[in-house]
C-alpha cells in the first residue's frame, strides 16, 4: 500500500487520521489527474478491515459518501500509479455483496480487466484482488467477468505475474470456478490448468495455497479436469504442499488430493504412489482444525474401494489419529474422520 505522509497533502492527512469517508470522496472527486494517488491510497488504509468482517462502518461510509464512480474513473483516466491505487481501494472496499453490486453497477469490472491485462505489476496484481473480492459468490460478477474478457489475462497472470500477481490471479480463477460449470469450461480451455500446477510446484506460500485451491475447484465432479491435472503433473506438488505447505497451503492441498481421487481410481493410485498417505496421516494428527478435516476426509476417499491404500493408511498408523479426531475434533472433523473410519471398517466408538 503506497502511502506517504510526507507526499500526501495536509488535507488528506487530516482525513485519513480522523476516518473521514467523506472528506477523502471530496477531496478525490476535486483532485486532478497525477494528484490522486494518496487520496485512494487514503481510502484502501481506512478499508482495510480484516476480510471476513464484511459489515465494517468504513467501507459503508465510503459507499455512503459515493467513492465508487470516481475509484472506477480512475482505473481508466489515471497515471500508472493511480490505476494501482484505485485498483487496491476497490479491493479493500469489496467485501461484503452492497458493496461488490454497487461497484459492478458503477462500472468497475471492465476496466479492472482492462488493468490486469494492461497495467503494471502492482495494478495487475491489485486488479485481480478486486476481480477475486467481487467474484466470490456473486454469480452475476462472475459471468460479467468472464462475459468481460476476464479469464485469459488472468491465467497469463498466473503464468508471468510477480508473486502478488500470480497468487491473486489464482485466487480470482478459484472463485470464478466455484460452482460454475461454464466458468470452468473457459479457465481450462484458456490454458488454465498448467500453470496453476506450476504454481503449486514453484510459487510462493500463498501462491501454492491459492492454487491448490483453485484446482481443487477446477476438480470438483469434473472428470476430464481430474485427469488433465493428473497428466500436467499436479499431483506430486500438491503431495509436497501437504508435508511442507503453512497452515493456509496444507488444508487446501488436502482437500484438492480428495477431489482428485473421488470416483478416479488412476488418481488413488498416483496419489498413493506419490506419498502422500503418510502426510494425511501426520495432518489428521498435528494439524489446525481444518487440516484434520480436510486430512481425514482425503484419507476416507483414497480407502474407498481401494484395499491396497486401506492398508497403507493402517500401516501408516491412520487409525488412532482418525478416532482421536472423532473424539476432540470439530464437527467438521469428527463427521470426515467417522466416515474414513467407516470405510476402513473400523467402528469410531471402538475397534
Amino acid at each position: 500500500m503506497v502511502f506517504s505522509a510526507s507526499t500526501a497533502s495536509p488535507e488528506v492527512q487530516r482525513a485519513v487520521a480522523d476516518r473521514d469517508a467523506k472528506s477523502l470522496v471530496i477531496l478525490l472527486q476535486a483532485s486532478a489527474i497525477g494528484a490522486r494517488q494518496s487520496v485512494a491510497s487514503g481510502i484502501a488504509i481506512l478499508a482495510d478491515a480484516p476480510p471476513d468482517q464484511s459489515t465494517d462502518p468504513m467501507r459503508e461510509a465510503f459507499a455512503a459518501a459515493g467513492a465508487f464512480p470516481p475509484l472506477v474513473a480512475m482505473l481508466t483516466d489515471g497515471t500508472t500509479e493511480e490505476r494501482a491505487a484505485a485498483a487496491e481501494a476497490l479491493w479493500k472496499l469489496s467485501r461484503n455483496a452492497a458493496v461488490k453490486a454497487a461497484i459492478a453497477a458503477a462500472g468497475g469490472i471492465e476496466p479492472l480487466v482492462t488493468l490486469v491485462r494492461n497495467g503494471d505489476a502492482q495494478g495487475k496484481a491489485n486488479a485481480a484482488a478486486a476481480l477475486g473480492n467481487l467474484a466470490c459468490s456473486n454469480d452475476a460478477n462472475k459471468a460479467a467477468i468472464r462475459s468481460a474478457g476476464g479469464i485469459e489475462p488472468l491465467v497469463t497472470l498466473v503464468r508471468d505475474g510477480d508473486a502478488q500477481g500470480k497468487a491473486s490471479a489464482a485466487y480470482v480463477l478459484g472463485s470464478l470456478a466455484d460452482g460454475d460449470d461454464a466458468n470452468k469450461e473457459a479457465i481450462v480451455a484458456a490454458g488454465g490448468i498448467e500453470p496453476l500446477v506450476t504454481l503449486v510446484r514453484n510459487g510462493d506460500a500463498q501462491g501454492k495455497a491459492d492454487a491448490a485451491g483453485a484446482l481443487g475447484i477446477l476438480a470438483d465432479g469434473n472428470d476430464a479436469n481430474k485427469a488433465a491435472i493428473r497428466s500436467a503433473g499436479g499431483i506430486e506438488p500438491l503431495v509436497a504442499l501437504v508435508r511442507d505447505g503453512d497452515a493456509e497451503g496444507y488444508p487446501d492441498a488436502a482437500y484438492m488430493l480428495g477431489n482428485l481421487a473421488d470416483g478416479d481410481d488412476a488418481n488413488k493410485e498416483a496419489i498413493a504412489a506419490a506419498g502422500a498417505i503418510e502426510p494425511l496421516v501426520a495432518l489428521v494428527r498435528d494439524g489446525d482444525a481444518k487440516g484434520k478435516a480436510d486430512a481425514a476426509r482425503a484419507l476416507g476417499i483414497l480407502a474407498d474401494g481401494n484395499d491396497a491404500n486401506n492398508e497403507a493408511i493402517r500401516s501408516a498408523g491412520g487409525i488412532e489419529p482418525l478416532a482421536a479426531l472423532v473424539r476432540d475434533g470439530d464437527a467438521e472433523g469428527k463427521a470426515d474422520a467417522a466416515r474414513a473410519l467407516g470405510i476402513l471398517g473400523i467402528d469410531s466408538l471402538g475397534d
